[in-house]
């Protein structure tokens, strides 16, 4: 799977990736610190056999023209309560069916919550590697290492 940082000329390809998919995975980075609302700085977007796209929500209507496209597709997500919240706000509603892997995973294993990184390596036996997690996503251009 290769990841993509979304440029505005791609986002028409990518809404028609999304609403051929019958779910994707959605991740969101934000920073909630000394801040009333939570800020979001990032969404990942992985689409089932294709690719990951990484779209900035800073770049002025790039979000809100893969919206139509993201309601109406189902969403895998880790963990989303605050995913959901922030998305909800972004594109103005967020899809009927959603499914969270930290839900599902404290349905068949005693640990809850449990991290997606601690799921994937349990499961998997690969360790992601977290080191970006806490750093300044508000500033721009992000470094290659935090996307």
């Amino acid at each position: 799977m290769n990841s993509h940082m979304l440029a505005p000329a791609d986002a028409p390809h990518l809404a028609s990736a999304i609403l051929g998919a019958p779910r994707i995975a959605i991740d969101t980075e934000f920073h909630a610190e000394h801040r009333w609302l939570p800020e979001l700085y990032l969404v990942q977007i992985a689409i089932p056999g294709g690719d990951a796209w990484i779209v900035d929500p800073k770049v002025p209507g790039l979000i809100q023209e893969l919206a139509p496209a993201l309601r109406a597709t189902p969403w895998v997500v880790h963990g989303g309560e605050q995913d959901l919240k922030l998305m909800e706000r972004a594109l103005g509603g967020v899809p009927e069916s959603v499914l969270d892997t930290q839900i599902e995973a404290g349905l068949v294993d005693t640990w809850f919550p449990s991290t997606f990184a601690a799921l994937v390596k349990t499961w998997v036996g690969k360790e992601l590697d977290k080191s970006e997690t806490l750093s300044d996503l508000s500033q721009r251009p992000l470094t290659r290492a935090q996307l």
